[in-house]
């Protein structure tokens, strides 16, 4: 991709109507991602619902390249699935604020994924292993969430929000009960 095109215009490139996908991975709608760019410049406090990997990526991608130097960025996931995880983790190593990574899974799959990654990226990556899965994975920076949450009906959803510090808070005290009752994993 070029340098002196616009954030906006790379991801429209790589998540829009240009690439290929299939009917698992549908194109992200461009009103989605003029949507999500504009609440994630802004910072704006507003929840909206995110859901397939390319929306997933999207919001991920978002929510990681605006930390600053050094941020710690929180993530509790089953296994880090491959396209998920594994570009987002990979693209974070262009980024000049080098976040650092405290990755709590459910299960040693996950590992794989990070013991593929450059050793620039595993680095700043500290894994571990949950005693018990929870459920409700999420992924957090310093103000923003992207969290699974169930419906009254059992139904599995997953919502963000770029600038919610009072949720991030209380997610990450979640995360950091599951953190202490993990056990650290073997990666480099």
């Amino acid at each position: 991709m070029e340098k002196n095109k616009s954030l906006l215009q790379r991801l429209v490139e790589y998540f829009g109507a240009q690439k290929k996908t299939t009917k698992s991975e549908p194109n992200v709608p461009l009103e989605y991602i003029n949507a999500v760019t504009k609440l994630a410049r802004k910072r704006k406090d507003q929840r909206f619902l995110n859901d397939g990997n390319n929306f997933a990526k999207l919001v991920a991608w978002l929510m990681i390249s605006s930390v600053r130097p050094m941020d710690e960025i929180l993530i509790y996931s089953k296994a880090l699935t491959q396209p998920f995880y594994s570009t987002i983790l990979r693209a974070s190593c262009l980024l000049d604020s080098k976040p650092v990574f405290r990755v709590v899974l459910d299960d040693k799959e996950g590992i794989e994924v990070i013991k593929k990654l450059p050793e620039d990226v595993q680095s700043r990556i500290d894994c571990r292993l949950a005693a018990t899965p929870e459920g409700s994975h999420m992924l957090l920076t310093p103000v923003a969430f992207r969290a699974e949450a169930k419906s009254c009906h059992d139904e599995l959803f997953v919502i963000c929000n770029f600038y919610e510090p009072e949720v991030v808070q209380a997610l990450k005290t979640r995360f950091e009960r599951i953190w202490a009752n993990s056990a650290p994993c073997q990666v480099i």
